[in-house]
């Protein structure tokens, strides 16, 4: 993007908003939105527009991975409510009355507590919803923001063309060819083509957006077959197998070099995924021979 076709906030009675090159009227940021980035402790404006924006969106990440953790809490507390509930039957003494009467007021303070965490992680997520749809709509060509918004919409759902396994113990048991005998042990090893591959709903909030992904991306030469694995100590290990095939190690290496270049971008496991099928459906590779044993 030249100079001149920088995106640049403005400033007016209308509200905050981003000019692009000869774009006759700015695009006004929604006030809620506005309001969280120069809020005090919010990222604020600067020169440049793309890493506010983004440095917002990363806090609203974190902010709604705050508020899952609370609703799973407070869903738990329901259930615990519910059963003491259940167990607390009335008795004609009145110590047993009042035992009821306290077990009630619990449990309908833990359901007032569920319904505040559901809303707080509602309104957190149309916060999101709000900024990512309004970079979307700027329409930009190049920049962070334009590798934002396409990365945004792409669904983080599992691609069709992946077959997923449950653990990488159990996508190693199913074909020997995927790990290397040198190390005696059973382990996913290959090519290493990055450790920071994104996918929404399982970034680090912890982490710098940039460094939030916990996916890795794998080339087996003696299985000839790319896969993923994420790896966090938080998450359960899932592995998907994005292609097979791939027998040319120098033609899988200049695949996968080029997209590492956009491991960083938002929902980048899925770009991998869809070019990694891309490639296999063009490439039209023969049949690989059956598990060595």
């Amino acid at each position: 993007m030249t100079p001149r076709h920088l995106p640049l906030w403005t400033h007016s009675e209308n509200g905050l908003g981003i000019r692009v090159g000869h774009r006759r009227d700015p695009d006004l940021l929604p006030q809620a939105i506005a309001e969280h980035l120069i809020a005090a402790g919010g990222p604020g404006t600067s020169a440049d527009p793309g890493h506010d924006l983004l440095a917002l969106e990363a806090r609203f990440r974190a902010d709604i991975a705050d508020a899952a953790t609370d609703l799973a809490a407070a869903e738990k507390l329901v259930q615990q409510r519910r059963t003491d509930l259940a167990a607390a039957r009335p008795r004609l003494s009145p110590s047993a009355r009042r035992r009821r009467k306290q077990t009630e007021q619990d449990f309908a303070a833990a359901t007032a507590q569920h319904a505040t965490a559901a809303t707080t992680l509602e309104r957190r997520r149309r916060l999101q919803r709000m900024l990512r749809e309004y970079v979307i709509g700027l329409n930009l060509r190049s920049g962070l923001l334009a590798e934002a918004a396409r990365g945004w919409s792409r669904s983080p759902d599992i691609p069709g063309s992946a077959i997923v396994f449950d653990s990488e113990e159990r996508f190693l048991a199913a074909d020997s060819r995927r790990t290397d005998p040198a190390f005696g042990l059973p382990l996913l090893t290959g090519d290493d083509f990055g450790r920071q591959w994104r996918r929404d709903g399982d970034e680090d909030p912890a982490a710098a957006p940039e460094r939030s992904g916990t996916w890795t991306v794998l080339y087996l030469p003696r299985a000839g077959e790319i896969c993923a694995t994420r790896r966090h100590p938080h998450l359960e290990n899932q592995v998907w197998l994005l292609g097979s095939g791939f027998r040319d190690p120098v033609a899988a290496h200049t695949l996968l070099t080029d997209l590492e270049t956009r491991m960083q971008q938002p929902n980048s496991l899925i770009l991998a995924a869809e070019r990694v099928n891309a490639a296999r459906v063009a490439g039209s590779p023969q049949r690989l021979p059956a598990p060595v044993e």
